[in-house]
């Protein structure tokens, strides 16, 4: 938001010295000259501007070269280097367009991405009074034009602020959402508690942006539906809300936010809790990521990958206190899922299931959850490693294990720590190759101390064992 913003001071820059110019060119001076330093012939299309043109008016892009444009845009071209009225403020929204790269644009913060939204910049934000009242007043340029240079002439996402008490564009999410061009843009929801009755639909390239956890999204009693949700889109933006299911009130399957098949897209720094099945579920999507979220207290699974979802990355998330598995991989590919925290969930922390293949587990804690630490079933070619798995198998001591797998081939278990340091003891076995179904997985340099039945156990076929602790 304050990329916007300050761009937006420095595209008011811009469109001042446009201002200026066109606001001369249009005093027609009897003869306009060349002075030090402008622009010469060096800086035309061989020689093609001829005094016919400038006396006419009928110099085009083509006769000046990249060198001359480079001048007009960076402002070093002034009201006595031009001859004609042949260049108008649309002639170059292009390369100024071009010529402002990022951040060291950036001048201050005056101008709010609330006055970018409903136009109210005045020559006060621009700081350095180059612009008055009476030039903005005087109808050429208004402050709605403004703010549609900034927000879509120039590229940049056109902004809706939602505010409960009316302070802002809109009081409700898809309205505002609804109202975005085309194009996109952002969506700004202000402190304060939202109830909706239907699912909130993002489209493609649009970013939902809350101030925190007191931006609350809840879902009204009986509305039995997802409370955030894209369907075939991509580059989305769900961003610092807290989503809250209420799943004491719902009867049917409800998630907190819900993805299928969308691309390319971020879940991060939200809280999405009490939903009636899970917290986020990601189907036949690709190339997400979902990171530094809270995921607790949900009916379901916490963070589920669903159905060919594939190449994407969950990090560190933490996921606690769910009615069944943390974390939850159901035949989905070349995913990446690290330095998450799952803990104390009714299932395993972190499980990959029915043709999860070529995943990536690493680094991640999985504690006090009341299944496994990790359970692999039914998936090979995944690489299980630094992974800390602690007093797991919480209501039925013994029956769970650190890691566990189950009729899956292939998979790399290395450098983690698959302990139980408590008093009364609950974890089983610190890894567990647990049928003849698994064949030729690796367990190695993994610490494998104190669990209540033993280190390692291994009923697999061709498994490599090395360097364990204990041996």
């Amino acid at each position: 938001m304050k990329e916007i913003q300050t761009m937006a001071v420095a595209v008011v820059a811009v469109i001042i010295s446009v201002v200026a110019i066109t606001s001369s060119i249009a005093l027609k001076p009897a003869a306009p000259t060349l002075s030090a330093g402008s622009v010469g012939n060096n800086e035309l299309a061989n020689d093609a501007v001829t005094g016919g043109k400038i006396s006419d008016g009928t110099i085009t892009d083509a006769d000046i070269t990249s060198g001359g444009i480079s001048k007009i845009a960076s402002g070093s071209v002034g009201s006595n280097q031009i001859a004609d009225n042949s260049i108008a403020l649309q002639d170059l929204s292009s390369a100024v367009a071009s010529a402002i790269t990022g951040v060291e644009n950036i001048a201050d913060n005056s101008i709010t991405s609330a006055k970018i939204a409903d136009g109210t910049i005045t020559s006060d934000d621009i700081g350095s009074g180059a612009v008055t009242s009476s030039d903005i007043a005087d109808g050429t340029i208004t402050t709605g034009d403004l703010a549609t240079v900034v927000s879509d002439r120039l590229g940049k996402v056109a902004t809706r602020i939602v505010a409960a008490d009316g302070s802002g564009d809109y009081t409700g999410i898809q309205s505002a959402i609804n109202a975005l061009p085309a194009s996109g843009g952002a969506v700004y929801i202000r402190e304060g508690t939202y109830t909706v009755s239907s699912s909130i639909t993002v489209p493609s390239n649009v970013a939902l942006i809350g101030a925190g956890a007191a931006t609350k999204i809840s879902l009204a009693n009986g509305a039995n539906t997802d409370v955030i949700t894209a369907n075939g889109a991509q580059n989305i933006i769900i961003a610092d809300l807290r989503i809250y299911g209420n799943k004491a009130n719902q009867t049917a399957t409800s998630s907190g936010i819900k993805f299928t098949n969308v691309e390319n897209s971020r879940i991060s720094g939200c809280w999405i809790e009490e939903s009636y099945y899970s917290g986020v579920y990601l189907s036949g999507s690709s190339s997400n990521v979902v990171t530094n979220n809270i995921v607790r207290s949900n009916g379901g699974w916490g963070i589920v990958l669903d159905s060919s979802a594939s190449n994407n990355t969950i990090s560190g998330n933490i996921v606690r206190s769910n009615d069944d598995i943390g974390i939850y991989l159901y035949y989905a590919f070349c995913n990446t899922v690290t330095g998450n925290t799952s803990q104390s969930n009714d299932g395993h922390g972190i499980s990959l299931d029915f043709l999860s293949v070529h995943n990536t587990v690493t680094g991640n804690t999985s504690q006090s959850n009341h299944g496994c630490g990790i359970y692999v079933y039914r998936s090979s070619s995944n690489v299980l490693t630094g992974n800390i798995c602690v007093n797991n198998s919480q209501t039925s001591a013994g029956t769970y294990d650190g890691i566990r797998l189950d009729t899956s081939d292939y998979n790399v278990i290395t450098s983690n720590r698959c302990t139980d340091d408590q008093a009364a003891k609950t974890q089983g076995y610190g890894v567990n190759i647990g049928n003849a179904q698994c064949d030729n997985n690796l367990v190695a340099t993994n610490v494998l101390s104190g669990n209540l039945t033993w280190s390692l156990n291994n009923i697999g076929v061709g498994t490599v064992a090395a360097n364990n602790i204990p041996a």
